[in-house]
């Protein structure tokens, strides 16, 4: 039967399979459906997704079956009008959403066209203030991802991720003044649970990196500021610093062009936990009730910083 099989497809257009496909009993077309799906999805071509997002909607998306997770990510935040980073994709049966690094959409569904679609909150950063103001800029750029900071410790959780923020700089070029310049992003301020992701473009000596209460003096070095808490470099030392004092110092780590750290605030207790790339960076620090504002401290031209704010 299969030689049969073969030989009558050899040759054989499109047209012609179709005119034959059309004789067959609906028993026989669904015979033959379940026999193709036992190979799988196809090697080339496209693939038609249902998905289903949180506000009850639901789109029809046909996408290459070489898609990858992000692609679709991409493809949802276009016709939603929101940001890629926002939409997180669940298959059919599965309890965690897919990492967008996990390559083609085919594999990381097993197949699976029902899709159900996610879209978190993000963060307003509204109109940044102090001398750095005028140097930030949207941008995208890689890091962990949040669920490797809230106890996910498989392996897929380590590769990095793009995620939306602001870039943070100092130009060579600018002709200002400023002493130990902050930017403070303070028309809204932080609650709930929330994780900062920085990632050092550059630094030449000293920066801050935290949050801090909505009315810091932002020429100060965060250092001896009774309103900063967060991640402080010295120049020779890493450290933690809270309501101008250290509260936790590390000489064996060195933060560089590439680096990687994170703070995770929980508003409702009132605490943070630093973070060097993956691994905690002291211990967890309580937080006054105040209100709280992502704050970065530069210290000389040239130094940039990217930096995201996402709801836990």
């Amino acid at each position: 039967m299969l030689e049969n099989l073969s030989s009558e497809l050899k040759g054989a257009t499109p047209a012609t399979v179709a005119a034959a496909l059309a004789l067959l009993s609906p028993d026989e077309l669904q015979l033959l459906r379940d026999a193709l799906d036992l190979l799988g999805p196809p090697k080339s071509g496209t693939v038609t997704y249902h998905i289903s997002m949180v506000d009850g909607s639901e789109i029809e998306m046909t996408l290459s079956n070489e898609a990858t997770v992000s692609d679709a990510c991409l493809a949802i935040a276009d016709q939603k009008g929101v940001r890629a980073s926002q939409v997180n994709l669940l298959a059919a049966g599965q309890s965690q959403p897919m990492s967008k690094s996990d390559g083609q959409l085919c594999s990381a569904t097993d197949g699976s066209t029902e899709l159900f679609a996610i879209l978190s909150a993000t963060y307003d950063f509204g109109q940044p203030k102090g001398p750095l103001a005028p140097f930030c800029s949207s941008v995208t750029f890689e890091h962990f991802p949040v669920s490797a900071y809230l106890g996910d410790d498989s392996m897929h959780s380590l590769a990095l991720e793009p995620c939306d923020g602001q870039e943070v700089s100092w130009p060579k070029s600018d002709g200002g003044t400023f002493v130990k310049p902050s930017v403070i992003f303070s028309d809204y301020p932080l609650s709930g649970k929330i994780l900062l992701r920085f990632l050092i473009h550059r630094k030449t000596w000293a920066l801050g990196l935290g949050v801090a209460l909505t009315d810091m003096h932002l020429q100060t070095d965060p250092e001896y500021s009774e309103h900063f808490f967060g991640l402080y470099h010295g120049g020779h030392s890493t450290n933690v610093c809270m309501q101008a004092r250290r509260t936790y110092r590390s000489a064996a780590h060195e933060w560089h062009s590439g680096t990687r750290l994170a703070i995770l605030l929980d508003l409702e207790e009132h605490n943070m936990q630093c973070y060097d790339g993956l691994q905690p960076f002291g211990p967890k620090q309580q937080l006054p009730s105040e209100d709280l504002a992502p704050v970065i401290s530069l210290f000389r031209q040239g130094d940039s910083i990217a930096f995201s704010v996402s709801y836990v």
